[in-house]
Order: C-alpha cells, then structure tokens, then sequence
C-alpha cells in the first residue's frame, strides 16, 4: 500500500511553498534554542531522524515555511528494498539566521 506523498513527508512538504514569516527572517534571534539546534542538526538529515532526534513535526513545519529549512523527497537504497525519505536541509537564510544568532 502506498501512502500520499504529504503523509509518508510527514506534513512538512505541504507548506513549502508558503510566504516566509517576515519576523524571523529579517529578526533571527527570534528563533527559540529548539529551533537553533534543529537547524544545526540538518545537514543531510532525513525527516525520520529529526523526529527521532524529538524535535516535533510542526517545528519541522515552521522552519520550512518560515525557508529555514528545505525539504526534498528522494528514496534510499538497502540492498533490494527501494525506501522512501524525505530529505531536509538547512537554506541559506537558515544559515544566516544562525550566524546571526552568534553575533
């Protein structure tokens, strides 16, 4: 059985396309601890591990809404098994919002 695309990403490709919130991009200390540690934390990550890393999937959400964060449906490979993941990344903005943060 194969699940809807927006259900096997875990709600978080659906609001990709979303105008930023002009607050936390423009004011990126506004971002709370959690959210700074999720952005460290996705370089090459899939949302799998960031759910069991606990960070909440509305936060996953907010971030990229928010084009903190991108998210990129993709499969991985374990021998014959095809799986499919979704990955995310941290944007360019997100890296902004974080280097602005240790400012």
């Amino acid at each position: 059985m194969r699940r809807n695309q927006s259900s096997a990403l875990g709600g978080v490709a659906k609001n990709h396309q979303k105008t930023p919130r002009l607050s936390k991009v423009e004011n990126p200390s506004g971002l709370s601890g959690e959210q700074r540690r999720a952005l460290r934390l996705l370089a090459g990550r899939t949302l799998a591990i960031m759910l069991a890393h606990g960070f909440p999937n509305a936060m996953l959400d907010e971030l990229v809404s928010d084009r903190l964060a991108t998210v990129q449906p993709g499969t991985v490979c374990f021998g014959t098994r095809r799986i499919t993941v979704a990955w995310v990344a941290i944007s360019e903005v997100g890296l902004q919002g974080l280097a602005d943060t240790k400012a």
